[in-house]
């Protein structure tokens, strides 16, 4: 049952691993006062006056696959990620709500490419839900603390190389051939879930208009259910149907910002570190398991053995997934650039390095370090309307993975044999975001 195979999906936090924009877009940020520091922030839930914005995102991306000795594929997509909340202030105190996709993305690829084995499609996404209460004591000090509630989902089809997981299980001599398109199948897993998590923010404004901001997001662990179906040969009208169970541990996240005022101008210095170490292994648990025939034959000879009745499928499979996910530092910085008093232009840099290192790498398992080059604007025609633009450009470094779990060097017992996830692996990323903001 080594073939049931599950993506991490740890594509990114809001400044790590593929380097997606902060939660709420462009604009958005733990530095950001009210409606649009709400994401990472809950102590912006304390805004000056009510707001509610909306951001809408899209995430363009390219990706190249060319494993190793074989021929490259491509694929591209759109994945929107995007962004809605609102605060209201009570006298001292502040409510905010906010909903966006923090975290997500998938890949299509080549239906008979050399990478099918590891994935043919796939999608993954937590959309989160968030409520925050704010309380400013002091005119210097705000902070906040919020209730979030994630539902995460996960969908993956793949070919399944039966004779690759008998001869890891078995000592047959010889073994099976690996290349007899006899032993092609396929296997698709669809699961989904809910989470809960907690975060912490507090801002403190300084003398000489300086502002530190810091925020916490603990991990959020989204307990999934859902169906499972194998397929162990192509040539066969035989399938089997389950249940998969597994549990996802989104990152810890910490945030710091600092607001450096330069004449007219405003300094955004950010840094932060992500922990994605609960996700560095996934067991994945295969119960429940009916074998079925595709055609009228096959289902009465599976009925005439009574297989479904016998003990052979009772039980659970545990399948475990060392991925080895890790912590890492992030950080950029940007400038606020005043035009006039409607306009204002903020050019910015940032850095995210991997949490994936290249043994746990593999085509459907995939995590770049990157440079987000990012230029935003906004315009406020009106004291109560804003209206943001930004595009970023991911600078996204290749991976040369030669070192692969997955590896045709690796011994039959490991289950880790075929196909092999070493070669080159390259993507391009664009995201466009559209932000309004109105106040009252």
């Amino acid at each position: 049952m080594l073939w049931v195979t599950i993506i991490a999906a740890a594509m990114a936090s809001t400044s790590s691993g593929l380097g997606l924009t902060p939660m709420g877009g462009g604009l958005a940020g733990v530095t950001e006062p009210g409606v649009m520091g709400l994401p990472l922030n809950p102590a912006a839930a304390r805004s000056e006056q009510i707001e509610g914005a909306v951001d809408f995102g899209l995430n363009m991306h390219a990706m190249s696959v060319g494993l190793q000795g074989q021929s490259t594929v491509v694929s591209d997509g759109i994945s929107p990620m995007p962004y809605l909340g609102f605060t209201i202030p009570f006298g001292d105190f502040g409510v905010g709500a906010h909903l966006t996709v923090p975290y997500g993305g998938g890949a299509k690829l080549a239906e008979n490419g050399p990478q099918r084995f590891h994935v043919i499609e796939t999608e993954s996404y937590v959309m989160e839900a968030g409520l925050a209460v704010a309380y400013q004591p002091v005119e210097w000090l705000r902070a906040g603390v919020s209730y979030r509630l994630g539902r995460g989902t996960l969908s993956k089809r793949a070919a399944m190389n039966t004779a690759s997981i008998i001869n890891s299980k078995a000592d047959l001599n010889p073994p099976l051939d690996v290349n007899n398109a006899l032993f092609e199948g396929g296997q698709d897993l669809s699961v989904s879930g809910l989470g809960m998590a907690y975060g912490l923010g507090l801002s403190v404004f300084l003398p000489g208009e300086h502002e530190v901001h810091l925020a916490y997001r603990s991990p959020m662990t989204v307990s999934m259910d859902g169906d499972v179906t194998l397929r162990p040969s192509n040539m066969m009208s035989l399938s089997g149907d389950g249940k998969a169970h597994t549990e996802l541990r989104y990152g810890r996240e910490f945030e710091l910002g600092w607001v450096v005022p330069v004449g007219r101008t405003r300094l955004l210095l950010l840094g932060g570190w992500v922990d994605w170490s609960p996700m560095a292994m996934i067991d994945v648990d295969i119960d429940q398991m009916v074998v079925k025939g595709e055609d009228e034959t096959t289902e009465s000879l599976i009925q005439g053995t009574g297989l479904n009745a016998s003990d052979l499928l009772d039980g659970t499979i545990t399948i475990n997934n060392n991925l080895g996910h890790r912590s890492t530092f992030h950080g950029g910085a940007a400038v606020d650039i005043p035009i006039g008093t409607q306009w204002t232009v903020r050019p910015g840099a940032y850095y995210s390095p991997t949490t994936l290192p290249s043994a746990g790498f593999h085509a459907s398992i995939m995590d770049f370090t990157s440079f987000d080059l990012r230029l935003a604007g906004s315009y406020t025609p009106k004291r109560w309307l804003t209206l943001g633009l930004s595009i970023d450009q991911f600078i996204v470094l290749d991976r040369v993975i030669r070192d692969s779990s997955l590896s045709l060097d690796n011994p039959a017992s490991s289950g880790r044999v075929l196909p092999s996830g070493n070669g080159l692996y390259q993507m391009n990323a664009t995201r466009l975001g559209l932000t309004v903001i109105a106040r009252h």
